[in-house]
């Protein structure tokens, strides 16, 4: 994925078109280190050593963030690998 590439750009276009969810998975990221969460705390920690947050962690949140939505939804920086991928594969292939 390219950055600056405009996929939030289309994201938003899309969600306001379709009326439809778009999760962003650094606004998840940035809210959970804001609240405290477990997760968000243990992404700080990664972030305060000029880390990337691990997919593990990445994952977990949007997995909660999912759950959390009934109807349609677009993700917005997730996934960004193939590790990512086949965790969204799996989380879909059990609801």
């Amino acid at each position: 994925m390219t950055r600056g590439a405009g996929k939030g750009t289309q994201s938003s276009r899309i969600r306001k078109s379709f009326d439809i969810t778009a999760i962003s998975s650094g606004d998840v990221l940035r809210r959970n280190i804001a609240q405290q969460t477990p997760a968000g705390l243990r992404a700080k920690e990664s972030v305060a050593r000029g880390e990337l947050v691990s997919d593990d962690i990445i994952v977990e949140l949007i997995r909660a963030e999912l759950n959390t939505i009934s109807g349609s939804w677009l993700l917005d920086g997730f996934p960004r690998n193939i590790a990512q991928a086949q965790a969204l594969d799996t989380m879909l292939k059990g609801t």
